[in-house]
């Protein structure tokens, strides 16, 4: 992305220079034979400031998107640990032994069986969404069946 940019940044002053160069030098030449050179001169040391300018604000913007990535680490660290303790504390109200291993497991299985695979084209809300109103039909045939079998017996 930043390489295009160069490049075409170098091109611009590249054929800027070819055109305006000459027109600009032989005018100050003719004013003072070593005045195009002190022009030169003080352009380089422009560029030399401008690059160490550019080098230092990339380094930031850099270690500013490093911070960022931290704290979005940060935040989905809290994120699960929060989720994590909202689960543990309905578990253990309804009743669930997480102590035991068996208990975990199936609940494990229960959790993994609960969520589908996220599809790259919806976001979470949608997928979650989606998933409860599946759960709810499910839930709704279930009944039903229970109501005919109560209902024919």
């Amino acid at each position: 992305e930043l390489l295009g940019r160069v490049v075409s940044l170098g091109a611009i002053a590249s054929a800027a220079g070819r055109i305006f160069g000459p027109i600009m030098f032989g005018a100050a030449f003719e004013i003072s034979p070593p005045l195009p050179y002190t022009i030169a001169g003080f352009l380089a040391i422009a560029a030399t400031f401008s690059w160490g300018l550019t080098c230092c604000l990339v380094k930031t913007e850099t270690g500013d998107t490093d911070s960022a990535a931290k704290v979005a680490a940060q935040t989905r660290a809290q994120a699960m640990e929060a989720l994590q303790e909202e689960l543990k504390a309905v578990l253990v109200t309804r009743g669930y032994n997480l102590e035991s291993k068996e208990s975990v497991k199936a609940l494990l299985l229960i959790i993994d069986h609960a969520f589908p695979e996220q599809s790259g084209q919806d976001n979470d809300e949608a997928t979650l969404l989606a998933t409860h109103s599946e759960l709810l039909r499910a839930q709704a045939f279930s009944r039903s069946l229970n109501n005919n079998n109560l209902t024919s017996n």
